[in-house]
């Protein structure tokens, strides 16, 4: 079977989307957080993939470990170098694989990973913040192998899609009630966020500089009530629930008030304030974790 261009335009990147889909609806019926997708891992799965691809000697050897490149590279080592040229480090990895079948199948890998008790326990790990996938083509066999990347992250930014700016702590401020804004990633700790679970698939999102969590001020309803930064104590109004939309976006639901984290007015400025809204689907209202 010839391998199209629709294949590797289309085909890779929705079966991929599937895939974590798959992931995302099983650990949530285990109360785990989502999985979002990132570029590095990506990277690192499609290395691994176009290696037993070219090389089916990797996989097709009995007794071989199939995780080993033909350079005799790891997962983590993969995982590591890519993500390093990315600006972060890894702190857990992991690496799932499957082949077979001539044509893309997402059904197929996932319903074999729950299958092997090595396997599912990766897609069970609570530890895992986010994943990378590719599948490439073996043309001597004629079959598809795919691979998934895992690993924990450390605290993040928060990229709004409209805009690229990224959720900000104003003036880098320590102080309970300090305002969030949108601006310009340099790398702060007052850009970088850590996702924490609280329950029932509910998050805090944790400031690294003052480690006070997003707040929706005075527990409002209203939209257009504006984000805030304050010390936790555990209300609906700081929790959110972070759910993947399309291709590795998210969007951030407050518990309190059912309505979504936003940038107000699709402003893309710097300085444009964060504030809560119903969902209508803006790209204001989408994240990249």
């Amino acid at each position: 079977m010839t391998v199209t261009f629709g294949d590797l335009l289309f085909g890779v990147p929705l079966t991929g989307t599937a895939i974590q889909l798959h992931i995302n609806q099983h650990r949530a019926a285990l109360g785990l957080l989502p999985v979002f997708v990132d570029t590095a891992l990506s990277t690192a799965a499609g290395r691994h993939t176009a290696d037993m691809s070219t090389n089916p000697w990797i996989y097709k050897t009995a007794g071989r470990d199939a995780h080993q490149g033909s350079d005799l590279s790891t997962p983590t080592a993969r995982i590591e170098t890519a993500a390093a040229a990315d600006g972060w480090r890894p702190e857990r990895t992991g690496e799932i694989l499957y082949w077979g079948g001539p044509l893309l199948n997402g059904d197929a890998p996932f319903n074999w990973w729950l299958g092997s008790p090595g396997h599912r326990q990766r897609i069970e790990d609570g530890a895992y913040t986010h994943l990378g996938f590719s599948a490439s083509h073996t043309n001597s066999a004629n079959e598809w192998v795919y691979g998934v990347t895992f690993a924990r992250a450390p605290a993040r930014p928060l990229f709004a899609k409209h805009s690229g700016r990224v959720i900000d702590v104003k003036d880098i401020s320590t102080a309970n009630g300090a305002a969030i804004i949108q601006w310009d990633w340099w790398g702060g700790g007052n850009q970088r966020w850590r996702l924490e679970p609280v329950g029932g698939g509910y998050v805090r999102i944790v400031a690294v500089h003052s480690g006070k969590v997003l707040d929706v001020a005075g527990i409002s309803m209203a939209n257009g009530a504006p984000l805030i930064q304050w010390d936790w104590w555990g209300g609906d109004n700081q929790r959110f629930l972070p759910e993947v939309y399309g291709i590795g976006q998210l969007k951030l639901t407050a518990r309190h008030s059912g309505k979504v984290v936003e940038v107000a007015g699709m402003d893309e400025n710097n300085g444009a304030p964060v504030q809560q809204w119903d969902w209508w689907g803006g790209a204001n209202q989408l994240w990249k974790y």
